[in-house]
């Protein structure tokens, strides 16, 4: 469109009687005039990855620039987002994108492509924000280790009774209100046998059932990947009781 306006007003002009040396320089204003009308205006957006305990920056991270329609939410699947770039984290753990001025800020999100290979950083860090993109400022995005959780289940617990598990100084307390009730415990060791202490409570008085050694496995994430946010693995184990 802007070729044709030009191409007529540069024949209008031509109507006129200059000399030829005049003619050559109107004809490069309308190209220069197009070039700079036709240039896109980007700006430079970015930040700094460090490790959420230890402050260190994260290097060799792969960090996807995505878009979506509409908010994103801790369920929205990577096959619901355009990846328009992807770029790796310096010694610094900085990173940047070249990105239109025009569009809408809001739709613009930074997020680790999700690795399962145990030789990626990626495959180390899990993202716990929805980090967005602003428009002159450098962030710091704080990514931490990847937990392994491990989801048990008390298969034969009788209906309404309280029990409490102990792993290591990880205790979770629950009464059971029906067959959806689980217990929730991170850093087990996978690809181990773990042991965890399992004690009833009857009139606030805690009662030692058992102790059960459970056999977590090194968790399939298919799930897990596919999503941006909540990558942490889960583990699930039904545990019976002998006492019950």
């Amino acid at each position: 469109m802007v070729w044709v306006i030009l191409g007529q007003k540069f024949q209008i002009l031509l109507k006129y009687k200059f000399d030829k040396k005049m003619k050559n320089k109107i004809f490069i204003y309308c190209i220069l005039v197009l070039l700079f009308s036709s240039c896109e205006k980007t700006s430079m957006v970015g930040g700094r990855f460090i490790d959420y305990y230890s402050g260190k920056p994260i290097q060799n991270l792969e960090v996807a620039f995505i878009k979506c329609d509409n908010y994103i939410d801790y369920q929205i699947k990577w096959s619901e987002v355009k990846i328009v770039s992807t770029c790796y984290t310096d010694s610094n753990g900085r990173f940047l994108f070249e990105v239109s001025s025009d569009e809408t800020i809001g739709f613009f999100r930074y997020a680790p492509i999700y690795n399962s290979d145990t030789t990626s950083v990626n495959s180390r860090y899990v993202l716990n924000e929805n980090y967005s993109m602003d428009w002159g400022k450098n962030g710091e995005f704080k990514l931490q280790s990847v937990p392994l959780w491990v989801e048990i289940s008390l298969t034969n617990a009788t209906y309404l009774d309280t029990f409490s598990i102990y792993f290591d100084k990880q205790i979770d307390e629950r009464i059971i209100s029906d067959h959806t009730t689980k217990f929730y415990f991170i850093n087990m060791k996978p690809g181990a046998w773990n042991s965890i202490d399992i004690y009833k409570i009857k009139n606030r008085e805690k009662i030692f059932l058992e102790t059960k050694r459970i056999f977590v496995k090194h968790p399939i994430s298919e799930i897990s990947s596919e999503r941006i946010f909540n990558m942490a693995p889960i583990c699930k184990i039904n545990v019976q009781l002998e006492s019950e």
